[in-house]
Parts: structure tokens; C-alpha cells; sequence
């Protein structure tokens, strides 16, 4: 699960529901955090590791070194605050991207599974430390990686969170030696994690954990019918799933449903059947408004759309909007970056334009954004995330822009 997700769900849907939801501390102030909500993604850390504390928590020093060499996943926080991981080490920013701060606390071998937030000044990243995972994931991704879902014997999982907007961090391991790949903090004491445990075990199907404490503690709440994001709304509403490459194309667009904590899951009706529509993570939030993007496959050539669904009730019931002019793409995505910083504003990138909502995906604009599109890569492969109806984030490699004014004009934030 951690390597598929690296291919999958960093492709924002950070998030997601992938993704980040909350607020921060800069300042003195209390900001709004938006971004990617909880959307599993691993790569490889940077810096010395550090030792594992004998009991609860230990804090990490934090110091100014250098910027990002480059984009492999992002989240922003708030206007001008976020992290980016460079495929070697995760970096945080508050001032724009002027100043970065390595988040030491994400030590060397370690794997960023996932990303949330939910409080100010709070940043919750879940890792997973040590070897690759040895589990092959069938033959629907065997191309991609063997190591797709599950997690090997010499995996370990770990919660390394800030609650002082990253002027400090702390560190605990994850219970049972389980790896967690997707997590969501709907509140900065209740947590969510889908995690899995070592092939080995006697079940190493991935589980939902939930946290009461902040990450202290977690509890083994049950074996859920899918795999991918998680979204929570709240301690009780919470929605799960979407494309994964180990879940194969049987399930492996299915949304699902809860609203008693994880206990028990109802499937959505959205993406059916699995060969046809693929859905992005999932947002959900505390009004019980939410929104899933969907990528939509038909068997004629050239013929599919890009849509969004939102819900207004925890996921009951959907409404479906189509992006225009995306039915019959030429060339039509496989997955779109996606961001909602609320239930309002919504922002695609469907190469090479950016699809904006004001109004919860009623009527949407485009604009050609050029500067966002990488010679021989897919437009898919990049990262987006908004933290209001302004200011956003994208990048990809050596791209790496920002825009103040919704997406219409897009400025360079190292310099190309």
C-alpha cells in the first residue's frame, strides 16, 4: 500500500481527503489550513534518524537549512505556509517559500505514508520506517511496483506531529507494528489511520486504527471493505476509499461510508463500476458537505468526463457536476490533481487548464496555465493544493509555482 500510494494518491487528492484540513498558528494569528486531506504517498526521508523514545513522546529540534531540490508532493497550510517533500526530505515553509525548515523528526529510511491537520498550529505526518515492502499487489500493478500493499517484517509505522505550527515536533510508534498509509484528524485529538500489519502476521489485512489522545494511543477499530483515503468529518462521519492500484479493478474506485466511527461501512453509489469511473481521495467536512472528483473511462476512444460529486449530508446521497469541456478528451487523464480547501471553492488541473468553482461545483471556469506543463509529463503527475479561493500551489519535478489570484496567473517559487 505504501509504494502504491506513492503512484496514486499523492496525486491530490494530498489529498484528500488526502490531505490536510485544519488550521495553523503563524505569527500569533490563527490561519486556515487547507490542502491535500489525508492522501497516503510514501517517499524515501533524509537526515540522521532519530531514536525511538522509551516511553510517549520526545521532541525533535528544528533548524533552518535549505529548500526543497524539487516538487514530489506538497501541502499547503495556509497563504505563503506548507511543507514540500523532495523525494529526499520533507521541508517546511511560513513565509512563502523565502525561508524552509527540514522536519528532522522524519528521519533517514523513513516513508511520508500521509498528511493531516486539524487544529492551529497542529501537522500530523504518518510514516512508515525501515525496508521496502516485499508484498506484491497482483498483476494490475505488477508494472508499477511489487510492493504495493501490505508491509514487510522489517516495517515499522510512526505518527511525527507539530503542534506549534513546526517550531518543534514529537514523535510516538504506531501500535502493533503496523504501517499506517492513510490518516485523518478530524479534531486534534480524534485520529483515524487505515494501517497495515506485516504479511506475516496471522491477518495482515489493512485495519482502521482511531486515536482519542492526539496520537498517543490507538485502538484497532476494524477490517475495512476498501483500501486508499480517508476523510473524517468528525469522530462518528467519515468517508474511505477510492482508486488504488493493489485494491485492482474489481473495487478499486469505490467510495464507502460511516457514521458510527469505522465500525461499519456502507458503499456509496458513486463510481460504478470500478472499469469505468475511477475516484480521486475523498474531502469531507465538519458541515457533513463533501466532494469526491471522478475520472470517467468509456469504451469508445476519446470518450469520457471529468467529474465532481458533492454531498451535503456525510455522503447519503450525491449530486453530480461535469466539468465542461472535458467529455471526449483526446488525450483524457487517468487521475486529476484535485484540491478543495472548503466546501466551496474547487480547483482541477486537467492539463493545460486549471477548472475553478466558487460556488461547491455548480458552474466552473478554466484557465490556461502553460507555465504548470512539464515537456513528457503528464499534467496528472503534479500536485495541487489551494488553501482558499486564492492562493494555491503546484508543482512537479522543477516546477514549482504559486498564484494569488485563483489560478489565473501563476509566478515561479524557485526561480526557473
Amino acid at each position: 500500500m505504501i509504494e502504491d500510494a506513492r503512484r496514486r494518491q499523492r496525486r491530490h487528492r494530498l489529498g484528500g481527503s488526502a490531505l490536510i484540513a485544519g488550521a495553523l498558528v503563524v505569527a500569533g494569528g490563527l490561519v486556515g489550513v487547507a490542502g491535500g486531506g489525508g492522501r497516503p504517498v510514501a517517499h524515501p526521508g533524509a537526515g540522521g534518524r532519530q531514536a525511538r523514545p522509551a516511553a510517549g513522546l520526545r521532541e525533535h529540534a528544528q533548524t533552518a537549512i535549505t529548500r526543497p531540490a524539487g516538487v514530489d508532493r506538497l501541502g499547503l497550510l495556509a497563504p505563503g505556509v506548507g511543507w514540500v517533500d523532495d523525494g529526499q526530505a520533507t521541508y517546511l515553509t511560513r513565509n512563502g517559500g523565502r525561508d524552509w525548515s527540514r522536519v528532522k523528526a522524519i528521519g533517514a529510511g523513513a516513508e511520508l505514508a500521509s498528511a493531516s491537520s486539524s487544529g492551529p498550529g497542529q501537522v500530523i505526518f504518518a510514516l512508515a520506517d525501515g525496508a521496502q515492502s516485499q508484498h506484491s499487489c497482483g498483476q494490475n500493478c505488477a508494472s508499477e511496483t511489487t510492493a504495493a500493499v501490505g508491509s514487510s517484517t522489517s516495517q515499522r509505522g510512526q505518527v511525527v506531529l507539530t503542534n506549534d505550527a513546526g517550531r518543534s515536533w514529537s514523535s510516538d510508534p504506531f501500535p502493533t507494528r503496523a504501517v499506517p498509509a492513510a490518516i485523518s484528524f478530524p479534531t486534534a485529538q480524534d485520529g483515524f489511520a487505515i494501517a497495515y500489519r506485516p504479511t506475516a502476521h496471522r491477518d495482515p489485512r489493512p485495519s482502521l486504527y482511531a486515536t482519542r489522545d492526539g496520537a498517543r494511543t490507538w485502538s484497532r477499530v476494524s477490517v475495512p471493505p476498501f483500501q486508499g483515503s480517508l476523510s473524517f468529518a468528525n469522530a462518528r462521519d467519515g468517508l474511505g476509499g477510492a482508486f488504488t492500484l493493489g485494491g485492482g479493478m474489481v473495487d478499486s474506485g469505490a467510495i464507502y461510508r460511516t457514521s458510527d466511527g469505522g465500525r461499519s461501512w456502507v458503499r456509496t453509489p458513486l463510481c460504478r463500476p470500478a472499469s469505468v469511473y475511477a475516484c480521486e481521495a475523498p474531502y469531507l467536512f465538519a458541515s457533513g458537505r463533501g466532494v469526491v472528483a471522478v475520472v470517467a473511462h468509456y469504451e469508445q476512444a476519446g470518450a469520457g468526463s471529468v467529474e465532481v460529486y458533492t454531498t451535503r449530508n456525510y455522503g447519503v446521497s450525491w449530486h453530480r457536476h461535469i466539468l465542461p469541456h472535458t467529455p471526449a478528451l483526446s488525450n483524457q487523464p487517468t487521475y486529476i490533481p484535485f484540491s478543495a480547501p472548503n466546501p466551496e471553492d474547487l480547483f482541477a488541473w486537467v492539463s493545460p487548464y486549471l477548472y475553478t468553482s466558487t460556488d461547491g461545483g455548480a458552474a466552473w471556469s478554466r484557465h490556461a496555465a502553460t507555465s504548470l506543463v512539464v515537456p513528457g509529463v503528464p499534467g496528472s503527475e503534479g500536485e495541487l493544493a489551494f488553501a482558499n479561493a486564492s492562493y494555491g500551489w503546484y508543482g512537479i519535478g522543477p516546477v514549482f509555482d504559486y498564484t494569488t489570484d485563483g489560478g489565473r496567473h501563476w509566478t515561479s517559487m524557485n526561480g526557473r
